[in-house]
């Protein structure tokens, strides 16, 4: 067997492909350090060892073909992750010398750190060559702006941008302007509280605002945007496919509505509202969806995480009430851990849900106060209805999957002719249960779907609410167990825990 220095160098190469998998995370250090231990020269000095490259550092050292390949690897330095955590604005490196608290010290070994970032930086993007660069940018507080200049010089070359850096460091996206010819992907998680007044959340942006140039990037497809929503609610963005906007509060909805309505067809949105609205708000957001009517979306998919308590039941009836969506195949709704007693907008939803009515394929709705007749209601709209999940997290007043819910389902399979049937084309069942069902309804449900003799195999899911799992009886065990022999049933049984 031949000395490791003698290995192929296409062999070589896939090694040192998977050392890069090794360099120090600085971004989990910082944000999972308390205050009081951090140690920004530590931080500072783990971004540098992670520019370099983590192990490639060493393994250059080892002897000169293994410095030859990894400097002539291009596809070793087109994946950058730039961690500014505790690099000072320049403004604090030109601070005067004083003697006080060995600040001296401190300033000229950060100013020493900082040279030596560019000098790594410069080197990754030689080393890189022409390939398509998928870049990191990340800070808590403000940083020096040589590094940002260094790779805008090379934004003709951005295919995947991550910019997790304060508001106050996205001001000046200037010459980006007409420079983005391959960029695909751009997440901007900015810390922005859509809680503010409307006089500062809808200001817009100054020209050279990172949103007023996306209209360049002709090829953007992903986008994940945590800000106000007005500056990008006009832009033309014709090749987006799939959008992850929040959090977002009640100032941003008509911006939401205009930016759904631009959306491209076939195309995905995840939003994360924060639904706290005063009445004086909610009078004046009424007012004007109601003057604007319904806006039409083209979207396929549409996902919604809603967070927080407040008025948030009368919010969502009039956000769902000013959208119409058409062509939707997927609507995912859920609530987080702080909401608690949220209604389903009943009337809301079916006037919004109505046109896709022959499209809808999945829906989620989880962790939402819908009552049994409403839902059935909704369902008996939705034809072509393949995956279903629903169901409470929490121990419920009054429980949504019992008797009467499979019962529901068997009448309209069993007696209803054709096309008429209720979910007719439903292959997955999802549901979230605090066992208020008995096994027999339930066995019956599966024998009678079964006798359907539907080619595609049925996933049928059960969850249990914490403090209500429970044994299912022989009878319903021996159904599922046959059912599952046959190809005829995937079953699954499991207790919830949340995150």
């Amino acid at each position: 067997m031949p000395a490791f220095t003698d290995l192929p160098t296409e062999t070589l190469s896939q090694i040192f492909h998977l050392c890069l998998a090794f360099r120090p995370d600085v971004d989990n250090y910082v944000r999972n350090t308390s205050l009081g231990t951090l140690d920004p020269s530590f931080a500072r000095q783990l971004a540098l060892h992670s520019l370099a490259g983590g192990d490639l550092a060493t393994l250059e050292q080892v002897c000169s073909r293994f410095r030859i390949i990894i400097a002539g690897t291009p596809s070793l330095w087109n994946e950058l992750t730039l961690d500014l955590h505790g690099f000072h604005a320049d403004a604090y490196l030109q601070l005067p010398i004083r003697p006080v608290f060995n600040l001296n010290g401190r300033i000229k070994r950060e100013a020493d750190q900082h040279k030596t970032l560019m000098w790594l930086l410069k080197r990754a993007l030689q080393r890189s060559q022409s390939l398509p660069l998928t870049l990191a940018v990340r800070s808590m507080g403000e940083f020096p702006q040589s590094p940002l200049r260094l790779i805008f010089a090379e934004s003709r070359r951005w295919e995947s941008v991550t910019l997790d850096v304060p508001p106050s460091m996205q001001v000046d996206f200037g010459p980006l302007k007409g420079q983005l010819p391959r960029l695909k992907e751009l997440r901007v998680p900015t810390v922005y509280n859509p809680m503010l007044p409307i006089s500062l959340s809808l200001v817009d942006p100054s020209p050279n605002h990172l949103v007023a140039v996306l209209a360049s990037a002709e090829k953007l497809t992903q986008l994940e945007y945590a800000g106000p929503l007005r500056p990008i609610a006009k832009l033309s963005l014709l090749h987006l496919r799939r959008v992850k906007l929040g959090p977002l509060g009640v100032y941003d909805i008509p911006s939401l509505l205009q930016f759904m309505y631009r959306l491209p067809m076939g195309s995905t949105l995840f939003l994360d509202l924060m639904l706290i609205a005063s009445q004086a708000d909610l009078n004046r957001l009424h007012g004007k969806l109601l003057d604007k009517g319904r806006n039409e979306s083209q979207i396929s998919t549409l996902e919604l995480s809603l967070s927080h308590t407040g008025a948030i039941a009368p919010l969502l009836d009039l956000f769902f009430s000013a959208l119409a969506m058409p062509q939707l195949t997927s609507l995912l709704v859920h609530a987080s851990d702080d909401v608690y007693s949220l209604s389903w907008p009943v009337n809301a939803a079916l006037q919004m849900l109505y046109p896709a009515s022959i499209g809808l394929r999945e829906l989620y709705i989880v962790d939402i106060d819908i009552k049994q007749a409403h839902l059935l209601q909704l369902l008996g709209c939705l034809l072509a209805l393949e995956s279903l999940a629903i169901g409470d997290k929490e121990l419920p007043i009054a429980p949504l999957i019992t008797d009467s819910f499979f019962s529901a389902l068997l009448v309209d399979w069993v007696d209803a002719p054709g096309d008429t049937m209720l979910l007719p084309k439903l292959k997955e069942l999802q549901l979230w249960t605090c066992g208020a069902f008995s096994d027999d309804v339930l066995r019956s449900f599966l024998i009678r779907r079964d006798r359907l003799g539907s080619a595609e195999r049925f996933r049928l899911a059960l969850m249990w609410v914490p403090g209500t799992e429970r044994v299912l009886s022989d009878d319903l065990a021996g159904t599922i167990e046959a059912g599952t022999q046959r190809g005829q049933l995937m079953f699954e049984c499991t207790a919830f825990h949340r995150a």
